[in-house]
């Protein structure tokens, strides 16, 4: 029974990630996609170039042609409907770019594509990037979510090198990586968790690990987000301790309860969502495959029916998954996107 929901999960949220698809194929016999980067760059991309190939350079496509088209000369942040709405944060579309071409899709102009992902990531105006490239990080004084954007920024930049790197561009690469180890800037060894910076170099306070609101953080707590480090995975096992103080930590994620406070007046988060643990939502939902385990409720090995017939039921679709994200994780799932594997 176990199984069949897990199979349902995953079949369900496969539906969800390609029904909900916007292709145009009328426009010069292209496939061109209405996509975001935001929460999609880690799971369902990967699902289409393992597909789809064809389709993934199509999307490539149409978010170069969205740059050759935008006033600001950007990448796509959150495309809708052919207009730039600015939701959330990052420049994730370098991940899906660098990714396609490292898996090797060529199905679109390289350096082209560098240039436009080396502009994006270069424009100072861009939601603290100045900050971001002068201090190392995003400054709290000024900058809503700051360490939510730094870390996703440094994530981003990370991606940016790997391709920088194949098309031997030695330079960038080497910028990139610099920036990329950005998010080790955030990290507080007082308290174990990444934290908010002042442009002065101090940290944001008070600070509640526990607490999404006022903290630096967008759709999630320290506790989820000072995990965002995928390309810098062993950097960060190291100052927690090793590998034994990590898994302690991960196994006091996924168990501490989350009380209904921290979530209250929070419109995208709730006891659905969250499932009453510290984990979080949209940062926290990935941690689980990202460190090892087969889906988010499998990390301690203590997978139970209950939990597994409740994500399975009608429920699901109360959570949030944008064009089946979250659902994407439990199946094809990349730690890092931008890597050749």
């Amino acid at each position: 029974m176990v199984q069949q929901n897990q199979e349902r999960v995953v079949y369900q949220g496969f539906w969800r990630k390609w029904d909900q698809t916007s292709d145009f194929p009328e426009m010069a016999g292209k496939a061109l996609k209405l996509h975001f980067g935001f929460d999609t760059e880690a799971g369902d991309v990967i699902q289409v170039k393992m597909i789809a190939p064809r389709r993934a350079g199509d999307m490539v496509q149409s978010m170069l042609a969205h740059f050759d088209q935008s006033p600001w000369k950007m990448l796509p942040i959150w495309s809708h409907h052919g207009q730039e709405n600015w939701c959330m944060i990052g420049y994730h579309a370098v991940c899906v770019i660098a990714d396609a071409w490292m898996k090797g899709i060529r199905t679109f102009d390289g350096a082209k594509a560098f240039e436009a992902m080396k502009t994006t990531a270069t424009t100072p105006g861009y939601d603290g990037l100045a900050d971001y490239m002068k201090l190392g990080w995003v400054a709290d004084d000024g900058h809503s979510s700051s360490a939510s954007k730094t870390l996703e920024y440094a994530y981003d930049d990370w991606a940016i090198a790997q391709m920088a790197g194949d098309l031997g561009r030695k330079g960038d690469a080497a910028e990139f990586l610099r920036r990329a180890a950005s998010s080790r800037n955030l990290w507080d060894a007082k308290t174990g968790f990444m934290r908010a910076r002042r442009r002065d170099g101090r940290w944001r306070e008070p600070f509640d690990a526990l607490q999404p609101h006022d903290q630096g953080y967008i759709e999630g707590n320290a506790w989820n987000y000072s995990l965002y480090m995928p390309h810098d995975a062993a950097w960060l096992v190291k100052q927690m301790g090793g590998g034994g103080a990590f898994a302690r930590h991960l196994e006091e994620l996924f168990t501490t309860h989350l009380d209904d406070r921290f979530f209250a007046d929070t419109e995208d988060l709730s006891r659905v969502s969250m499932l009453g643990r510290v984990r979080g939502g949209w940062a926290g939902q990935m941690i689980g495959v990202a460190y090892g385990a087969p889906t988010e409720f499998q990390c301690l090995g203590k997978i139970n029916e209950s939990e597994t017939r409740f994500v399975s039921s009608s429920v699901l679709m109360l959570m949030p998954d944008p064009r089946g994200a979250k659902s994407s994780w439990k199946g094809p799932w990349s730690m890092k996107v931008g890597s050749r594997s």
